[in-house]
């Protein structure tokens, strides 16, 4: 009896540390094939493939291999085409025309036969910000109107016409309305025309609707967190770190109903599940080596016909499980484990005058080392501390020598300085008092002469860095993602295909450069009077300054690659 006994705890003990060390999210990413491991948009065809879009190029994936297109493709009888490459929407299902896939593309609209394998493009007039499936057919929004794209016939039509100003990040549809979600709140336009149209949530930045089973409406904002519609009543689900009373983040980027009525959303820092039965809110954070995510932004989520959940992170490719079968366990993170953190994407690199090297990245604060490669300094973000880096999620640096401060930028936290001879911390966020300054979403920083130019949501500022006052640069293509300064101080960001040139000592004197080029400009980088401009699709664009002349360089005459992220000089 006892040795019987035993013989069932062996097993239990054997199953359990199989169970432990289970891979609960399977993983496809660029080493197997994926043209990018930002996957922002899923779909499935017809035929059963998965389809993935990402910041560069379409993916299809058929169970065994992943085929991409992107920039300048084949298409057949009509020679090239051009398909972009940043895919933000992908619609494949509940369409008259189940044999084409339907793609945002750098805010144009695609289709794809999947029969005759050749795009088509819908419409030529750009600035496509969303759309879905109604009654088989497309809506599309287009600025300020809402388009419907018959598949049958073909024609476009506008269906609905918005106020001016609208900005549309997301449509969504149910047997009774449509629901237009905007950057100043959500308009709900009744299908019968003797309702009137309602607006919820004015003021807030709309980045999905998603209509459950159930006929709740789930509310995700770009950066205030989730609200969840209930029988016509509104509440917000409060903000908890832990994710068992609410969310633990405020960016909620997608939704997904699982084959038991849970729903599952993505956000910032993670996936979370909301248990239909218990009415619980769960976070999933599995350590990557224990088999969870790759990534934990969350961008993209979808629900295929074995009932399997993808979700497409950041920069970790897509990550798929199932839900029913695969009991997902929940792990803690620790502070201290090293191992579970997603510190690994590498971003800007800066050295000192003491020779010490200073690293950025993304989700794992910044690091410091010296020649020998030992490590000085280590910083990381502390929960409800005010003295120390204030995000993890680090995306530009840059250096003060006369000072002898490391400027910071963070997404989410703002701009931090660093004094790193006093080892101390001062963060805009927090410490500086005036409404003059940029937010918590930092683009890029950069130092010129006795100022820090920083790039943000809310535009360019000037940081001067003798009286620590900002001034705001106008006129700056919005918020200037990408920039750079040449040794006169002419600042140069981009905006589609048009860089601008503007004088920071004279910020009146502008110029607009206009590339005709077909790819996303990706980094600029001036030097010696030229300016070097690395595209996504169209090669490389070398803008001689002085001369006022453009050289393009691309796999038809001296490049081999057409797409490049980033130049530097040694």
């Amino acid at each position: 009896m006892m040795r019987k006994l035993f013989f069932i705890l062996f097993i239990l003990l054997i199953l359990t540390t199989i169970k432990s060390n289970a891979q609960y999210f399977q993983n496809l990413s660029v080493g197997n094939g994926l043209s990018q491991p930002s996957v922002m948009a899923i779909g499935q065809d017809t035929l059963g493939r998965m389809w993935f879009g990402t910041r560069e190029g379409l993916n299809v994936y058929d169970g065994g291999k992943i085929k991409y297109y992107k920039g300048e493709v084949d298409n057949g009888k009509d020679g090239k085409l051009w398909i972009g490459n940043s895919i933000s929407s992908i619609v494949s299902e509940n369409l008259v025309d189940g044999n084409k896939v339907y793609f945002i593309s750098d805010f144009f609209l695609y289709a794809y036969d999947v029969q005759t394998e050749l795009f088509c493009k819908i419409d030529n007039r750009g600035k496509v910000t969303a759309m879905t499936a109604y009654k088989g057919n497309i809506l599309y929004a287009q600025r300020n109107n809402i388009f419907l794209y018959d598949l049958k016939t073909h024609k476009k039509s506008i269906y609905k016409i918005l106020p001016e100003s609208t900005s549309v990040n997301v449509i969504e549809v149910d047997r009774d309305n449509m629901y237009v979600g905007t950057t100043d709140g959500i308009i709900i336009s009744p299908f019968g025309a003797l309702w009137e149209e309602q607006y919820l949530l004015p003021g807030e930045d709309i980045y999905r609707i998603y209509e459950d089973s159930k006929h709740n409406l789930w509310i995700g904002t770009r950066m205030n967190g989730l609200y969840r519609r209930v029988n016509d009543r509104i509440e917000k689900i409060p903000l908890c770190p832990n994710g068992i009373n609410g969310i633990i983040d405020p960016q909620i980027r997608e939704f997904v109903e699982d084959d038991d009525g849970n729903i599952w959303f993505g956000t910032f820092m993670g996936l979370q599940k909301y248990d239909i039965k218990n009415h619980t809110y769960a976070a999933v954070n599995i350590p990557q080596y224990a088999g969870g995510l790759n990534h934990p932004s969350i961008f993209s989520l979808f629900k295929d016909r074995q009932g399997n959940i993808w979700a497409g992170s950041y920069f970790g490719g897509v990550n798929y499980f199932n839900p029913t079968r695969n009991s997902v366990i929940h792990y803690d993170y620790q502070a201290k484990d090293l191992s579970s953190l997603y510190y690994s994407y590498i971003g800007e690199m800066i050295m000192d005058k003491r020779g010490n090297l200073w690293i950025s990245t993304d989700g794992g604060g910044v690091s410091c080392i010296d020649r020998g490669w030992r490590t000085v300094e280590q910083f990381t973000a502390t929960p409800l501390s005010r003295h120390g880096l204030p995000h993890n999620n680090v995306k530009s640096m840059c250096y003060d020598m006369d000072n002898d401060m490391l400027y910071i930028g963070t997404h989410l936290g703002g701009l931090s300085r660093y004094d790193i001879k006093k080892k101390t911390f001062y963060n805009y966020s927090t410490d500086y008092k005036s409404p003059v300054m940029p937010g918590r979403i930092i683009h890029h920083v950069k130092k010129w002469k006795n100022k820090i130019v920083v790039s943000s949501r809310e535009g360019v500022f000037l940081l001067d860095t003798r009286s620590n006052r900002f001034t705001h640069l106008p006129d700056c293509f919005g918020e200037a993602m990408i920039f750079d300064i040449d040794k006169n101080g002419t600042f140069y960001t981009t905006s589609g295909n048009n860089i601008k040139a503007i004088s920071l000592d004279t910020p009146h004197k502008q110029e607009i450069i206009s590339l005709h080029a077909l790819g996303e400009v990706s980094h600029i980088l001036s030097v010696d009077k030229k300016l070097y401009i690395c595209t996504l699709g169209s090669g490389m664009i070398v803008y001689d300054t002085s001369l006022k002349t453009i050289n393009t360089y691309t796999s038809y005459n001296t490049l081999i690659p057409q797409h490049y992220y980033k130049i530097f000089f040694l």
